[in-house]
């Protein structure tokens, strides 16, 4: 419970008393007013065991548990550990398959520069390269978010006037996170179709990640459509760790051995 929220309870309890006392003196002097006063007394009694009853959700006694849970949820987590390797300059190597039949795939190559938000509690890379023989530019942004246990990331770019949205879970052993999300783009005969997308980052360690991606329609089925290999620039030294806060409450990742 706060100041404010003391302070209003205590100005009612007095309000209470004075109004009891008011009450009985109304009527009765004597036993009226002796019964207002010992109502208006247990009424105060309860409000102060109300606030001093141990708070729920972990808060400390006389913290609000709301704010509380506010204040831990904010604090960055194990969680958050795959998501912090990744930050620095990476070189790109991508595959990509427009069409599900066709045996090999498009080649080409991009960089992305990822860069810690907010004291690491978020993360936004802007990649660079090119896409069918011209300059293509995108932004992608991923984070963990402790409230709903998940991984939220977007993805916006140069070829679109979208943002694609995706959640998801990290594997057990916490190097490998697999999300899903769904979209809509021009399909084969130039009308708006619905993509199901599901996608998978890997971290195979610290200077190394990839990611795969799918694509569903309920027409073919899933199919894959790219693939990326980022390898840290030569000249870019991985990261400092961060220090992670335990988080009990949620299950913690380990990260894979440098």
């Amino acid at each position: 419970m706060n100041k404010w929220t003391k302070t209003a309870c205590l100005t009612l309890c007095a309000g209470l008393l004075v109004s009891g006392v008011a009450a009985g003196l109304r009527g009765d002097p004597t036993d009226d007013a002796k019964k207002a006063l010992k109502d208006a007394q247990k009424q105060m009694e309860d409000m102060k065991k109300k606030m001093m009853d141990p708070p729920a959700n972990g808060a400390q006694p006389g913290e609000d548990p709301m704010m509380a849970m506010m204040m831990e949820m904010s604090k960055p987590a194990a969680e958050h550990n795959i998501i912090h390797a990744f930050a620095g300059n990476w070189d790109a190597a991508v595959k990509m398959w427009m069409d599900p039949t066709q045996n090999e795939p498009a080649a080409s190559t991009g960089t992305m520069k990822a860069t810690l938000l907010h004291g690491g509690r978020y993360l936004q890379g802007e990649y660079a390269g090119n896409f069918a023989g011209a300059p293509f530019t995108g932004t992608m942004t991923w984070a963990y978010n402790r409230v709903d246990g998940r991984y939220e990331s977007t993805w916006f770019d140069s070829f679109s006037t979208g943002i694609m949205m995706s959640t998801g879970k990290a594997s057990a052993d916490g190097k490998t996170v697999e999300s899903t999300g769904e979209f809509r783009m021009p399909g084969p005969d130039g009308k708006p179709m619905s993509i199901t997308q599901r996608e998978t980052i890997t971290m195979v360690n610290k200077d190394k990640f990839t990611m795969v991606m799918w694509h569903a329609t309920k027409e073919q089925g899933e199919a894959k459509v790219m693939e990326i290999t980022y390898t840290r620039a030569a000249k870019d030294a991985a990261p400092a760790a961060h220090p992670v806060p335990a988080a009990p409450a949620v299950p913690g990742i380990t990260m894979p051995p440098k």
